[in-house]
């Protein structure tokens, strides 16, 4: 079920985020990293909001690296607490 990242207009070529080679500073939108996920993006910015997952904000738009969603796959966060 894990989608992989698609290319966007920066990267042609870039890698998909599955691939061990990927490049963990390239960082993507909110939209895409909830469909990586499995989430639905208010539930993935309330996630980042909340701590659980780091992002920065590139205007009004929140980014997140590859690095970022491939920890945060692996290691989900206990966010029944």
């Amino acid at each position: 079920m894990a989608e992989s990242l698609s290319a966007t207009s920066e990267h042609i070529d870039s890698p998909k985020v599955d691939d061990p080679q990927t490049d963990p500073r390239r960082a993507v939108g909110l939209t895409t990293a909830a469909a990586f996920l499995g989430v639905h993006a208010e539930t993935l910015r309330r996630r980042i909001e909340a701590g659980y997952l780091r992002a920065y904000r590139d205007g009004k738009v929140y980014k997140i690296r590859v690095a970022a969603l491939e920890h945060y796959r692996r290691h989900p966060p206990d966010t029944s607490l």
